[in-house]
């Protein structure tokens, strides 16, 4: 049976290697959220499992990456997310934070939406069942379409008659 012991044996010196069996896996806490488009960010989460009574020896650093969806990097979020850190210490179950930047653009566009993803691993790590995570941009920016006349009248032999609409866009647009 292998017990994670190498001796190299041809040596007159001998070498231990001990190989780390411990592992744990790092996945976003939700698969998707939705966020107005007017809040200034969203937060991101990720969350750390591994066997009861571990810790991580040293601080790890878990790198996003973004992939447009609908929604366009620049116009509508900021595509540079900072890495994600968890702490010494850190157990099963621990979370850590992030904030992606949306951008309050005036496009009347709907909602839009883009994906994150847990970059390079360190060796440390693998990506647990959640490894994506799915932001929706609630858009902010509608028209609002109305008659311009409260009232009209009309003879009744009339083939037609001329309607005035009002069409209003929003403040920043």
């Amino acid at each position: 049976p292998s017990t994670g012991l190498t001796i190299d044996n041809s040596a007159a010196n001998h070498q231990l290697t001990i190989r780390d069996s411990d592992s744990a896996t790092v996945s976003f806490l939700n698969a998707s959220s939705t966020q107005q488009e007017a809040d200034a960010s969203v937060a991101i989460d990720l969350q750390l499992s591994m066997a009861a009574g571990l810790s991580l020896g040293e601080p790890i650093s878990i790198p996003l990456g973004t992939t447009a969806g609908t929604a366009t990097a620049s116009s509508d979020y900021n595509s540079s997310v900072a890495a994600i850190t968890f702490a010494a210490g850190s157990s099963d179950g621990s979370t850590a934070s992030a904030s992606l930047t949306l951008i309050d653009d005036p496009d009347i566009e709907g909602d839009e939406t883009l994906t994150l993803d847990l970059g390079h691993l360190p060796s440390t790590l693998t990506a647990g069942a959640t490894a994506h995570h799915t932001v929706t941009i609630d858009d902010n920016d509608q028209v609002q379409i109305g008659l311009a006349d409260s009232s009209l009248t009309v003879a009744e032999d009339s083939a037609t008659a001329n309607v005035a609409f009002v069409l209003t866009l929003p403040a920043n647009g």
